[in-house]
């Protein structure tokens, strides 16, 4: 089986009316007799798009340069006990090192008819990426370079007991970081009465951040003394969910429900995965614990035994 397509795409704001973006997808996908599964597409913007949402600040855009991208993904036979699902996304600017990559492996194993494992690492980046950061002591918007980087961990297991009895376990580990480089004004109406620079950033700011407003925002943007960026981001979350599901008869379940979550952000960027790994569980946890009977009632099944006894 194999299935090919195109699309463009043009967009527009709805309010205010302005064009955004247009651009062209294509892609192809088979499936082959042994039920292997692979394909790939690209994308393309071939001229400059308009973000009015990223400046975070009414009547102002950003301008996001021509964009191109390509993805491609393989997919094993899911009837094997051992099956992986590999996924590859980049994307690239006209502008030097502005790039993006994105990894994703998934193997999955059936142990035996009872427990079924699927884990899923994947690791999304952004470099020398453009993108707001903070706003000035004038309600200016600024932006700068960074790099964003993501890495997302994930394990399900599942155990079923019966045909209508199962317990399914599934932790996720999240870690994003923003690492920001350089910094810059975004040239809107408030600032510049040069239309032709409304979307566009100044050159980049040299200054260091030594005094702050009555709210703690810096007056302007730049970097601390030791090269980092007091708008450094690292973000974490954690959480395990257990589900243990009974259907009892057919539209009736009891379900019980244990749920544990850790969520932390912060300037300090951690070394490695493996430091922040370590610092989540050094973390204050919230754990709640919920059960929950769904009970159907056939209506006309009592109706018709009410009437049968009163006959």
């Amino acid at each position: 089986r194999m299935r090919a397509g195109a699309r463009a795409y043009y967009e527009r704001l709805f309010a205010p009316s302005a064009f955004t973006s247009y651009g062209f997808n294509v892609f192809a996908n088979a499936t082959t007799r042994q039920f292997h599964t692979f394909g790939f597409g690209g994308s393309w913007q071939p001229e400059e798009s308009f973000d009015y949402f990223e400046p975070r600040k009414d009547g102002s855009f950003f301008t996001l340069p021509e964009e191109r991208s390509f993805n491609a993904f393989i997919s094993s036979d899911y009837r094997r006990r051992l099956a992986l699902d590999a996924n590859f996304w980049m994307y690239d600017t006209p502008i030097e090192g502005w790039q993006g990559r994105n990894y994703r492996l998934s193997p999955r194993f059936r142990v035996n008819d009872q427990l079924f494992l699927v884990y899923v690492y994947s690791w999304q980046n952004s470099f020398n990426e453009r993108g707001f950061s903070d706003f000035d002591a004038d309600g200016n918007s600024i932006f700068g370079t960074r790099d964003v980087i993501s890495h997302t961990n994930v394990l399900t297991l599942s155990y079923i007991f019966t045909n209508r009895m199962g317990l399914t376990f599934r932790a996720r580990h999240y870690w994003s970081t923003a690492d920001y480089k350089r910094f810059y004004q975004l040239w809107d109406f408030e600032n510049t009465d040069d239309a032709s620079l409304f979307g566009t950033l100044s050159d980049p700011f040299n200054q260091y951040v030594d005094d702050y407003d009555d709210e703690g925002n810096p007056i302007y943007a730049g970097l601390n003394d030791d090269g980092t960026s007091p708008n450094n981001r690292s973000f974490t979350a954690f959480n395990i969910d257990l589900v243990y599901t009974w259907v009892f008869s057919p539209g009736s379940e009891l379900r019980i429900v244990w749920k544990n979550a850790i969520l932390n952000q912060e300037e300090v960027i951690p070394d490695d995965l493996l430091d922040n790994v370590n610092r989540t569980f050094t973390l204050p946890q919230n754990n709640s614990f919920s059960v929950r009977l769904l009970y159907f009632i056939d209506y006309l099944s009592l109706k018709r035994r009410g009437s049968s006894i009163k006959n």
